[in-house]
């Protein structure tokens, strides 16, 4: 399944489940990094969302940079699912079992809206 993400945590994650990582990882690697995407990443991805070649985006909140939160606006109004991760734990009481648990279930959900499972 082709999916994206804002940034490069989900990455390792995503070939754990045999996920198709679309997201240029020079943009991963920039956001996770702190760093100015370049233009031709942020034109890339757009172009995945606008034709819809990645089936669900996903979101770290924790690192949410304006161009990060235009492009997952910007997945939402193509009516892409949009699942959150965050790379410490939410909320901070948690356990890690079950925050990694919310994380996965949630993903689970997304990819099951446009894969009908």
């Amino acid at each position: 399944m082709p999916v994206g993400a804002s940034e490069s945590i989900f990455a390792p994650l995503s070939r754990a489940l045999g996920l198709n990582l679309l997201t240029p990882s020079s943009f991963l690697k920039a956001i996770g990094e702190g760093a100015d995407p370049t233009a031709s990443d942020i034109n890339t991805i757009d172009r995945q969302i606008s034709d819809r070649k990645i089936k669900v985006w996903v979101f770290n909140s924790q690192n949410s940079t304006p161009d990060v939160q235009r492009i997952t606006d910007a997945a939402r109004q193509q009516g892409i699912p949009v699942t959150t991760i965050t790379e410490t734990m939410t909320p901070a009481s948690a356990r890690f079992q079950a925050w990694q648990s919310h994380q996965l279930e949630a993903l689970m959900r997304a990819l099951a809206k446009v894969s009908g499972r």
